[in-house]
């Protein structure tokens, strides 16, 4: 598990899961409820891992035009 701040209360969880036999790779966010403990939200996706390497190829084309404030 690789886990990413998010903010103060939210961290992004990304995992390799297996539902019913195939692999996927889950990214979602776990929220710090009342009683301190970590809960998974309703926000996240999961992606087969030749669709999370496409994914992980836009995003590290687009994150330098965002540093910048466009697109």
């Amino acid at each position: 598990m690789i886990v990413i701040p998010k903010n103060r209360s939210e961290e992004f969880r990304v995992t390799l899961d297996d539902f019913k036999g195939m692999t996927l790779v889950n990214v979602r966010v776990w929220y710090r409820a009342a009683d301190g403990e970590m809960r998974p939200g309703k926000q996240g996706v999961a992606l087969r891992p030749d669709r999370a390497l496409e994914l992980a190829e836009a995003i590290r084309r687009l994150a330098p035009a965002g540093k910048n404030g466009g697109t």
